[in-house]
């Protein structure tokens, strides 16, 4: 809007002295003379302004109409510079349900960034994409090392049950890889990242080809699963739970367990997988050893990672500055994403006890 009354000005005073020129020459008096005949001093400033507004409006329509698609590139399909500074966008359709939904987090000019998909936990019936436990401090670092971050929502139990649950994770993932181009994000430069029920989520989208396939999902580079109970639904099942979640979500019928397990679905390579457990529960680290060693016996390199942290502060400490972070962060550069920034922040905070990874 200022270029154009800029414009509109300079436009106007050079028509001006054009005109009192031809009007000298001519013997003829000035257009403004003319028209103070006729108007006085202040309709003749209102003309003036409404020319001016005309001519200001496109210009800053045009410019209005360039911010507004700077900032929702990355859910349109035509290709679009990369943003000029960090942005937020929230709640990104990837299906027509209202939690089918991502928050995506862009880094400063990004380049052929990496981008690290989350998948929150809430055991398969709540949760929430933009927890600051769960979302926080895992952009804020990853943000910072040049990598795009999208958190995702999907519909819950009993809408649906945790199979589909895994495709609504497959659809937001292709959703991802066909638009984070536009963004300067690499489609093949992906990471699947999933705590608790989400964890098992990205484990049941790892071992199930078919799933990958049915939501259009392409290959990702590595999947990091945060301290999941469920990598082995039928151990779970067959376990009195010590909560009544897992009932809900699994049911009763010993064949959706085995179609919603990830150890029984898993039948070839993947990516590799890092999977962190919490050592202090007593479930976790074993069945996360037995899934991992049923996929390394189909060639996929894996790594248990247990720790002595809580099931919530496994997720909550995750992007912090700490050894877990980085350990964390060396597993995916072997897995060949690249961090381009890395240790941009610095070691800020001490490695908290019980925290190195152990074989």
């Amino acid at each position: 809007l200022a270029l154009g009354l800029v414009l509109a000005a300079l436009c106007g005073a050079l028509v001006q002295k054009r005109l009192w020129l031809a009007s000298r020459i001519l013997g003829a008096p000035s257009p403004v003379e003319l028209l103070g005949r006729y108007y006085s001093s202040t309709g003749l400033r209102v003309l003036l302004l409404i020319l001016v507004v005309l001519f200001a409006l496109p210009v800053a329509a045009s410019a209005a109409a360039r911010w507004t698609f700077t900032r929702s590139h990355i859910a349109a399909t035509p290709a679009a510079e990369a943003a000029p500074s960090a942005s937020t966008l929230r709640d990104l359709a990837y299906g027509p349900d209202p939690h089918q939904r991502v928050d995506v987090y862009l880094p400063s000019n990004p380049v052929h960034a990496p981008t690290l998909v989350y998948v929150h936990g809430g055991g398969w019936q709540g949760g929430d994409k933009a927890s600051p436990a769960g979302i926080d401090a895992k952009r804020r670092r990853w943000n910072a090392r040049g990598a795009i971050v999208v958190s995702v929502d999907y519909r819950r139990v009993p809408a649906i049950d945790p199979v589909e649950q895994a495709r609504d994770v497959g659809r937001a993932l292709a959703w991802a890889q066909a638009r984070v181009a536009q963004a300067g994000g690499d489609p093949d430069d992906f990471v699947l990242i999933g705590h608790s029920a989400g964890a098992h989520l990205v484990a049941l989208l790892a071992a199930a080809p078919e799933l990958q396939r049915e939501t259009g999902a392409r290959p990702w580079r590595a999947t990091v699963l945060l301290d999941s109970a469920a990598v082995d639904v039928v151990a779970t099942m067959q376990a009195p739970p010590d909560r009544p979640m897992f009932a809900q979500a699994f049911g009763n019928d010993p064949a959706f367990w085995q179609a919603a397990s990830p150890r029984h679905r898993l039948k070839a390579p993947t990516a590799p997988i890092l999977a962190v457990c919490a050592e202090t529960r007593p479930d976790a680290c074993p069945r996360n050893r037995d899934f991992l060693a049923r996929a390394a016996d189909f060639g996929t390199r894996t790594r248990l990672l247990p720790v002595a942290l809580d099931h919530g502060a496994i997720n909550r400490r995750l992007g912090e500055d700490n050894a877990y972070t980085r350990t964390v962060e060396a597993f995916l550069r072997d897995a060949g994403v690249r961090l381009d920034r890395d240790d941009a922040a610095g070691e800020t905070q001490p490695a908290p006890p019980g925290i190195a990874a152990r074989p």
